[in-house]
């Protein structure tokens, strides 16, 4: 198992792994988004690849330049998060041109980007990248949400549920489904995922009590988990745990939760990025699962979170 490192930014410089010849990091909307970097901008040897998506470029056009602005030799990437196809190409011409390196250790800030644009970056990353290649992922993690994680909001409506590319599952006409939710504050989103697949069982995640891993708001998170077991039959609701940092056990916990299924297996994560890179993991280990994502109407741009100075970072490995 891989180990999982935790620092403070002021600590990062000094604590991540040297030696990073290639960098992916989003512009994003959130402030934490612009720790990672200003900490690591001095340790990358080669290419900066700066994503953002285009669709969104009206808010997100002042973390692109402050982006652009502090990292000399960088690489705009355009996203698009209304057509994933659009940002599958543009990430894959990114691991196009990474692979050509002879050597390479890539580092990866997952805080500003979409789940879905992380999972796509997984992906490519294990089928594109010599098996040789060094990949270090980072998270700044927040230290709240929404100024109030019970009355305020991080997204509004769902666009669409959609299956993400790369991890299509095996998907049975005439089977049942188990939907494998990784439960965060968005309980409306949450609802949206569950009417639209319409499982006959719902697997659903609750946070572990990892000492090491507790943060102020992990009570509201525990608290809206117990309120979305109600909404649904107790019947067709089982709980298995996670570890919101620690995405290797996250992972071993998800294949040991669907490991006697028969059904089609569907799964979403609405937690964080490291929970997500676990659920990722899972799904690249067992292909029958199938990844996929609700796409929001909107986001609290406004005040979606608030930097923690905390960071995680670990290597992916996606053979262990």
């Amino acid at each position: 198992m891989s180990e999982i490192h935790r620092c403070s930014l002021s600590e990062l410089a000094a604590a991540a792994p040297t030696g990073m010849t290639h960098f992916i990091l989003s512009a994003s909307y959130e402030e934490r988004a612009h720790g990672v970097w200003m900490g690591l901008s001095n340790q990358v040897k080669g290419m900066s690849y700066i994503c953002y998506n285009f669709n969104h470029i009206g808010y997100l056009r002042q973390s692109v330049l402050r982006m652009t602005n502090g990292i000399k030799n960088h690489q705009l990437i355009r996203l698009d998060s209304d057509v994933p196809r659009l940002s599958f190409d543009a990430l894959k011409q990114v691991f196009h041109d990474i692979a050509l390196a002879p050597t390479s250790h890539v580092g990866l800030d997952m805080t500003g980007f979409t789940r879905e644009a992380l999972a796509m970056i997984l992906f490519l990353a294990r089928e594109m990248l010599p098996k040789d290649t060094r990949f270090t992922a980072f998270y700044h993690r927040a230290g709240s949400y929404a100024q109030d994680e019970t009355q305020g909001w991080l997204s509004q409506g769902v666009r669409e549920v959609r299956s993400i590319m790369g991890y299509p599952g095996r998907m049975r006409l005439s089977g049942d489904t188990d939907l494998v939710l990784i439960s965060g504050f968005e309980i409306d989103r949450a609802k949206e995922i569950i009417d639209t697949i319409q499982p006959n069982r719902i697997l659903l995640g609750k946070l572990d009590a990892d000492p090491k891993d507790t943060d102020d708001h992990d009570a509201a998170l525990n608290s809206l988990t117990e309120r979305l077991m109600g909404l649904y039959a107790a019947s067709t609701v089982q709980r298995f745990c996670f570890n919101k940092s620690d995405s290797y056990a996250t992972r071993d916990l998800i294949l040991k939760a669907v490991e006697s299924s028969t059904a089609n297996i569907v799964m979403a994560s609405l937690n964080s990025k490291p929970a997500m890179v676990g659920a990722c993991l899972a799904a690249l280990r067992n292909r029958a699962i199938q990844l996929v994502y609700a796409q929001p109407q909107c986001y609290n741009i406004a005040s979606y979170s608030e930097p923690s100075g905390k960071v995680v970072f670990f290597d992916v490995r996606f053979c262990d």
